[in-house]
């Protein structure tokens, strides 16, 4: 039998490492304060556990409209009696350095924070250790090195789908699903003929913000097909503390595609199973996964 398992963030939860995106928001809230005030500013953040808990896909609710608001006073009209050539620009400058922090230096503060995160080891474990087939193969969906560092995993073995913590020069995947087709983009609404050239430039740099902060999920398999070839032998897979969401559902098809027909699989998770059945069935059906509590998968 070869033996895939497939591991999300419960696994490192399990093990009592502070891998919640809410731990993310509060290392934010710390040491970049101005980048979490941001946060607040242009995204729905009320229910603060719905957006923490469901991060990534929450990224792409940029709350764009209300950036154009706090920043259309920088249009000052051509006709104003202190006109200044500086002021071609600071409409865009203003719209450039949020889209820029949103982005960028948030997927930098990213890195920042999950390469602090301490791996425990084995005698220092609280809670009974997974039982884990060190031969096996793994797609592991979390950047950090737990595998490695408490169950001895070969690195060989293990496929870091988003990028690895622990190589510094690695680009750690991070982002939502959504894409805006053409007409729904920001820049394509609008009649070149007659905005302010301003408003346009605006435009877009608001619609590079959802490009920057897309997960590249189809680039990242095409770039990947050998890989999930090579899956063809499989026939027992092991998801370990994933929660099977939406963003990540195009890389468990690609799973389910390329392993052996009737493959067994076998569910590990804190989420509802019932729920979990439902997320599986998107992606397998009509395989049948049967739900197993850490640490006996």
């Amino acid at each position: 039998m070869t033996t895939l398992y497939v591991i999300g963030n419960g696994f490192d939860l399990h093990h009592g490492m502070k891998t919640r995106y809410a731990d993310f928001g509060a290392f934010l809230k710390s040491d970049h304060c101005e980048l979490y005030r941001l946060l607040e500013d242009y995204f729905p953040m009320d229910d603060a556990d719905d957006f923490w808990g469901h991060f990534e896909e929450r990224l792409a609710d940029f709350d764009a409209d209300t950036l154009v608001d706090n920043s259309e006073h920088l249009i000052v009209p051509y006709g104003a009696d202190d006109w200044s050539d500086a002021y071609h620009h600071d409409y865009a400058f203003e719209l450039d350095q949020v889209v820029e922090a949103l982005s960028v230096q948030l997927l930098k503060a990213f890195a920042e924070w999950i390469r602090r995160i301490g791996i425990p080891v084995p005698s220092a474990l609280t809670v009974p250790p997974a039982r884990i087939d060190q031969s096996a193969r793994f797609i592991n969906f979390n950047y950090t090195a737990t595998l490695q560092r408490l169950y001895g995993v070969p690195e060989s073995h293990v496929w870091h789908i988003h990028g690895a913590a622990e190589r510094p020069t690695d680009p750690l995947v991070l982002g939502h699903g959504w894409r805006p087709a053409p007409k729904e983009r920001r820049a394509d609404r609008l009649d070149p003929e007659r905005e302010d050239t301003r408003v346009l430039e605006g435009a877009a740099i608001l619609d590079r913000y959802f490009d920057k902060t897309f997960k590249p999920t189809e680039q990242i398999i095409a770039d990947n097909a050998a890989r999930f070839a090579a899956l063809a032998d499989v026939d027992d897979i092991r998801v370990l503390g994933h929660s099977l969401s939406g963003v990540d559902l195009p890389y468990l098809k690609q799973v389910a595609a390329h392993v052996r027909p009737g493959a067994a699989w076998r569910i590990s998770s804190r989420g509802d199973p019932s729920w979990l059945q439902e997320q599986f069935s998107l992606f397998a059906a009509p395989a049948v996964a049967t739900y197993w509590p850490l640490p006996e998968v």
